[in-house]
C-alpha cells in the first residue's frame, strides 16, 4: 500500500510539472515532442545553401536509395516523422522545409510557383550530390513533385502523389470550389480557433491540443499568413494536368477516403492521364493520410517501391 501511494504521489508530481510547463513553457513542450519524434524515426537536422541567398533546412536519415518527401501547404518537414520511421530501414530519406515554410528561407520577393520551387529543390539535391530520387509529396508537395518530375524526368525513379493539389480539371470539393471562386480560404489561419478548424478540415481525427500549445503553433502560421496567401495563389495558377501527360515513370496515388479538400475521385481523373498509375484509398483518413495512418501508408508505399525494384531487376535462369 505504501508503494502505491509513492507511485501515485510521483505521478501527481509529474502531472503538476507538465501542467506548469504547459502554461509557462509551451514552446519547450512542442520542441521536445518534435525532437523525440525525429529521434524515434532516426532523422537528424541539417541545412544547405541553394543559391539566390536561400537556405533549405531538412531532416535526413536511413540508408539506401534516396527518397525525397515534400510536405503540404501550411505544414513543414516534421509532419512526416511518424511516417518516416517505417521507411528509414530501406531508404535514405530527405525531408526539406520547402522555401516559404518552416525553417527554410521565406523571402517575400521570390516566385513560389511550383516550377520555381522544383528548380530550387533540384539545386538542393545537387548540393547533396544526389542524382536520382524517389519522389513523394502531399497536397502542395504533390503539386510541386509533379512539376519536378516533369522538369527533371531523368532524376526521378518513381512518383508518389498523396492527395495532390493542382489538378483543377478533377471534381473539386466544396472547400476548393469556394477558394477557386475567390471565397474565404480556411487553409490560411489568423487565430488559434482558425487553426483548430483548419486541422479539423484536414484530418479525420486531429490532435486535441491544449490552448497554450495550439496558440504557439497558430502564432507561427499567423506570422506567415501574408506570404501563404501569395504562395496559395501561385498554386491556383498552376495546372498539373499537362505536366502529368509527359511523365512516364511508375506513379502511386494515395488518397484519404474522407478527404474534404482533395476528393478521392481524383483517381478517376489521373487514371486517364497517367499511364503507369497505381491508386490506393486509405480508410479512416482525410487530407494527410501519412500523418493519420502512417504505418498503413508506409506499407503501401514500400510495396509500391518493391514492385518497381522487381520489375526492373533482370531475371536469370
Amino acid at each position: 500500500m505504501t508503494l502505491f501511494f509513492i507511485v501515485l504521489g510521483s505521478l501527481a508530481a509529474l502531472l503538476g510539472i507538465f501542467t506548469l510547463s504547459l502554461y509557462l513553457a509551451p514552446k519547450w513542450i512542442i520542441q521536445t515532442g518534435i525532437l523525440m519524434a525525429r529521434k524515434t524515426a532516426g532523422l537528424t537536422h541539417h541545412k544547405a545553401p541553394i543559391g539566390e541567398g536561400l537556405q533549405i533546412t531538412f531532416l535526413q536519415g536511413g540508408r539506401g536509395e534516396a527518397l525525397l518527401l515534400l510536405h503540404g501547404f501550411g505544414a513543414d518537414k516534421d509532419i512526416f516523422s511518424n511516417f518516416a520511421k517505417y521507411l528509414t530501414r530501406r531508404n535514405r530519406l530527405i525531408i526539406p522545409d520547402l522555401p516559404g515554410f518552416g525553417e527554410s528561407s521565406s523571402p517575400a520577393t521570390i516566385n513560389y510557383a511550383p516550377d520555381m520551387q522544383a528548380q530550387r529543390l533540384h539545386r538542393f539535391l545537387q548540393a547533396l550530390h544526389i542524382d536520382r530520387i524517389h519522389l513523394a509529396g502531399n497536397s502542395m508537395g504533390g503539386q510541386i513533385a509533379i512539376a519536378y518530375a516533369a522538369l527533371f524526368p531523368e532524376s526521378v525513379q518513381s512518383l508518389c502523389l498523396i492527395a495532390p493539389s493542382g489538378i483543377w480539371s478533377a471534381p473539386q470539393s466544396n472547400t476548393m470550389q469556394t477558394i477557386l471562386q475567390g471565397g474565404p480560404n480556411p487553409l490560411i489561419v489568423s487565430s488559434g480557433s482558425e487553426l483548430r478548424q483548419s486541422m479539423a478540415l484536414g484530418m479525420k481525427r486531429p490532435p486535441k491540443l491544449p490552448a497554450p500549445l495550439l496558440n504557439v503553433l497558430a502564432d507561427q502560421r499567423i506570422q506567415n499568413a501574408p506570404l501563404e496567401r501569395i504562395i496559395f495563389q501561385e498554386l491556383l495558377n498552376d495546372h498539373g494536368e499537362n505536366k502529368l501527360q509527359t511523365i512516364q515513370i511508375p506513379t502511386l496515388l494515395i488518397m484519404g477516403q474522407d478527404d474534404p479538400i482533395i476528393l478521392p475521385e481524383l483517381n478517376k481523373t489521373l487514371s486517364l492521364i497517367v499511364k503507369n498509375l497505381c491508386s490506393v484509398v486509405i480508410r479512416e483518413a482525410a487530407h494527410v493520410p501519412t500523418y493519420e495512418r502512417p504505418r498503413e501508408c508506409a506499407e503501401v508505399y514500400l510495396g509500391f517501391l518493391r514492385s518497381i525494384y522487381f520489375s526492373l531487376k533482370p531475371t536469370g535462369r
